[in-house]
């Protein structure tokens, strides 16, 4: 089988399969699955073949859902082969688009002459937050040097106009992005950052953080 044949062959598996998320269709999701395969989705959580196709339920009132296949390619090796790919996720519920990207890796391998599912593993691409206005009166609040430890990661946040930057230790110059709440954000992380206040209007500490965990630092002039 040709490269090309095989990409339109695993391409139309796919968008099979996505077809049957789509529906809810257990059977018609079943006949793509290996005995053995495995989910793991966004957030790391592992699912069985059987907890995956338990999981699968019709569309829900209200639910406007689509899939479309935005860019892909295959790797073959053998019996397995990978299909990777954006996934560009339409859903609406009642009116409201939340919509977003995917990029999803499945694993095929090749079982009594037919193509199956074995590993199937998924996470939102990150989307960029529209910024929000910004008080240059409470940006000037913020300003200063800080740190994560005495002397070090030090991070120097400054103001251009209506613009926030920081720079570490000597590193790029990023612009901090304000979105909503008093949280900012960096272009191309995934990572959200925020000050707290002190008691004399300044800002204490510069927050950077990720998965929830905080990495913070304090205010060093």
């Amino acid at each position: 089988m040709s490269d090309d044949t095989l990409h339109a062959a695993l391409a139309a598996i796919t968008r099979d399969v996505l077809e049957a998320i789509r529906t809810g269709d257990r059977a018609r999701l079943a006949r793509h699955l290996a005995p053995d395969m495995l989910l793991i989705n966004r957030d790391g959580r592992e699912s069985s073949r059987q907890e995956f196709l338990d999981a699968l339920v019709p569309p829900r009132e209200g639910y406007d859902l689509g899939f479309e296949i935005v860019e892909s390619r295959t790797l073959a090796r053998g019996e397995a082969a990978l299909f990777t790919f954006l996934l560009a996720e339409r859903l609406v519920i009642f009116g409201h688009d939340v919509s977003t990207t995917y990029r999803n890796h499945l694993l095929y391998h090749r079982l009594d002459g037919a193509w199956k599912l074995a590993l199937y593993t998924y996470w939102e691409q990150p989307a960029t937050p529209p910024a929000a206005p910004a008080d240059t009166a409470a940006l000037d609040a913020l300003t200063g040097t800080y740190a994560l430890a005495p002397g070090k990661w030090v991070t120097r946040i400054t103001r251009e106009g209506t613009t926030l930057r920081m720079q570490r230790d000597g590193g790029p110059v990023r612009e901090l992005v304000p979105v909503a709440g008093g949280r900012f954000h960096v272009r191309g992380v995934e990572a959200e950052y925020f000050f707290e206040p002190g008691p004399d209007g300044r800002a204490a500490a510069f927050v950077f953080r990720r998965n929830w965990k905080d990495l913070r630092h304090a205010r060093a002039e």
